[in-house]
């Protein structure tokens, strides 16, 4: 049976659930523009401090007294490592986006690879290269925990 669906933040903020605290994020989150988050995070009770993301990821997912601010895929990717397959009855997470995070990669001015990695990164994208080595990378994972991996490594 599933639990009630966690719909705003003022769901979590009136459990007993137990909020990761992220120091890392700490300073991310009063430079948004959300004070919704920032009020969560100053009220919210009881509070721990979790400084190994992944820790705090697996506790969510096998202790289930645990919430923490991080990526679904991240959790998503941490179920399946694992070995749980039906990940939707594990993770329930809010249906708005709090903070999007991007990856930059700065060249000098006039540096004579910018055209060609721009290029390169533009193919990659459109041939849906991303979305193939998440699939992988999941693939692994659930196949690291049923032995497959260390059987197929070993011959």
């Amino acid at each position: 049976m599933y639990e009630k669906k966690l719909e705003t933040l003022d769901d979590p903020m009136e459990s007993e659930v137990v909020y990761g605290n992220l120091s890392a994020l700490n300073f991310a989150q009063y430079q948004l523009s959300y004070p919704e988050l920032v009020n969560f995070h100053e009220h919210k009770s009881p509070q721990e401090e979790c400084s190994d993301i992944r820790k705090c990821v697996e506790r969510m997912i096998t202790k289930r007294d645990f919430a923490i601010l991080n990526s679904p895929f991240f959790a998503t990717y941490v179920a399946r490592y694992l070995g749980n397959v039906d990940v939707g009855k594990l993770i329930c997470s809010l249906d708005e986006t709090v903070m999007s995070a991007g990856l930059i990669l700065l060249f000098k001015k006039g540096n004579p690879h910018l055209d060609r990695f721009n290029i390169l990164m533009r193919r990659y994208l459109e041939a849906g290269l991303l979305e193939r080595l998440w699939t992988e990378l999941q693939h692994r994972a659930s196949l690291r925990v049923g032995g497959v991996l260390e059987k197929q490594q070993v011959t």
